[in-house]
């Protein structure tokens, strides 16, 4: 799809969350992180022949 463009990627952190926090070096945790992500085409060229 986006093979011959120039593309601009952006993404934005929508949300952050850590089960718990660790106190001792036993302790686990586990995080998320929540984004959006959208793409798009600056430029269109055309690919080299040989």
């Amino acid at each position: 799809m986006l093979k011959n463009c120039s593309t601009s990627i952006k993404i934005n952190f929508l949300r952050y969350e850590q089960s718990s926090q660790c106190k001792t070096m036993r302790d686990s945790s586990v995080s998320y992180a929540f984004c959006s992500g959208k793409g798009r085409c600056l430029k269109m060229y055309s690919p080299l022949r040989h």
